[in-house]
Formats: structure tokens, C-alpha cells, sequence
């Protein structure tokens, strides 16, 4: 999937009156891959040599920038309060999204 069509995949859900440039988009994108990748191979040497997400996170990449800017608005909270302002997000953010929903490759030594 090329970054302008999941650009387009994450602008059909976010709100229809919400503008957020396609720079930002392609930032936070940058940002998820990279999460993606150094969360799948913890750091080792292999990372250096991936350059874009596997197939298999393309979506969960793109959810995940969806994660992080829906915590902007209230749409990814689970619960409320109003007086004292406490507020509590189903994901606290991209990354927590991702860590959730990537699996990390196992080395075997």
C-alpha cells in the first residue's frame, strides 16, 4: 500500500470536518513504521535493513496514527469524568496501540 492510499484509508475515519494536513499524516505514519519495525525486532541489527512495514501491519499501521489522533477528540475514551477531569483512553497512545496489536519476531539462540 503506498503512503497516499493509506493516507486516504486513515482520512475515512477521522471526522469529515477535521483538517489535518497530509505532512502531519505522513509524520505520523513515519512515526508508526518506525514503532513497528523496532518494536517487531527489539533493537536488533536486522531493523537497520526494513524500510517499511510488512504487509500483514500495513492496517495496523494506519489504525495506529488513527489511535493517536483520535485522543484529540473523546472517540477512543472508555471512561469520563467531569469535575475533576479524568479521563481514560482504551489506548493511551500509537505506540501503546501498536505494542497491542504487533507481534515482536523471536530469535532463537
Amino acid at each position: 500500500m503506498t503512503e497516499a492510499e493509506k493516507i486516504t484509508r486513515i482520512r475515512a475515519f477521522l471526522p469529515s470536518n477535521a483538517v489535518i494536513a497530509d505532512e502531519t499524516l505522513s509524520t505520523f505514519l513515519a512515526s508508526a513504521r518506525d514503532e513497528i519495525i523496532s518494536w517487531m525486532y527489539g533493537g536488533r541489527a536486522q531493523a537497520a535493513f526494513i524500510t517499511d512495514v510488512p504487509s500483514r501491519y500495513e492496517n495496523v499501521q494506519c489504525m495506529a496514527v488513527v489511535s493517536g489522533l483520535t485522543l484529540i477528540g473523546g472517540v477512543n475514551e472508555t471512561s469520563h469524568s467531569e469535575n475533576g477531569i479524568s479521563r481514560t483512553f482504551r489506548y493511551s497512545d500509537m505506540v501503546d496501540y501498536i505494542h497491542n496489536h504487533v507481534y515482536p519476531i523471536a530469535e532463537v539462540r
